[in-house]
């Protein structure tokens, strides 16, 4: 089966991607999963994506986490409070600790449902939540913007029939310009030297849709339009899957 032409910028994202055909795409060593940092912090959905292995390799390290507060919990003695911060679920993600005073008044004074940072020391993972301790939140961010063309920063591994077939990278220039380079894969099941940035011209459209161009030194040219899934997903309309990775 002929692949369709794979133009550089055309990244159209795919309501649903097969669990399975990402695991596939996966076991040949090709790309690793990687996932959106807001403010440089772990989304809750990275931690989720292998709890027990997160809390192996973190525990009793301060990390900074970025999710949505839901109602704060407070002890029957009144000396902890226990808020949860999830992303796309209302079950499951950290649970942020502290027994501060100023801390835990801030904490029951926050909105549920705002956006927020918590900083606090990795402890334990009781199957649904990944508790953090001595836990400080920030409020008042905004994690993910649905006009922000930054979304497509990162790098990007394209999925056709299951097989990894390209990775992208974007990157940003010293004059604020956006930068593409681009990899295939090579014959040892790894990524051949990537190609030298070329400029492009990033668009969000709206928040389910994001608009792509190359710069030439004449004329624009490559132009596509892509759907964004999620945070860490996005696809084209010829089949092809686009996943964050490493």
């Amino acid at each position: 089966m002929k692949l369709p032409s794979v133009k550089l910028l055309m990244l159209t994202i795919v309501l649903s991607i097969s669990a399975s055909t990402v695991s596939f795409a996966q076991q040949g060593g090709t790309w690793e999963r990687a996932f959106a940092r807001p403010h440089g912090a772990i989304l809750i959905d990275e931690i989720l994506f292998e709890p027990e292995r997160f809390v192996v390799r973190l525990q009793d390290r301060e990390i900074r986490v970025a999710g949505r507060l839901l109602r704060p919990d407070v002890s029957f003695d009144g000396f902890l409070t226990a808020a949860p911060i999830v992303w796309n679920r209302k079950s499951g993600g950290v649970l942020c600790l502290s027994s501060d005073r100023e801390e835990m008044t801030k904490v029951v004074d926050l909105v549920p449902g705002e956006e927020v940072l918590a900083t606090g020391t990795v402890a334990r993972f009781d199957g649904f939540w990944v508790y953090l301790e001595d836990c400080r939140i920030e409020s008042g961010v905004t994690l993910f913007h649905d006009r922000d063309p930054k979304y497509i920063l990162g790098t990007w591994c394209s999925v056709y029939g299951g097989l990894a077939t390209r990775k992208y990278t974007f990157t940003r220039g010293d004059k604020g310009q956006y930068l593409v380079s681009t990899s295939d894969p090579d014959r040892a099941g790894g990524w051949r030297v990537p190609t030298s940035p070329m400029q492009a011209r990033i668009k969000r459209v709206s928040p389910t849709w994001l608009e792509t161009i190359l710069v030439g030194p004449k004329h624009d040219f490559g132009r596509d339009r892509f759907t964004i899934v999620s945070h860490n997903q996005m696809s084209r309309g010829d089949g092809f899957q686009f996943h964050r990775c490493r």
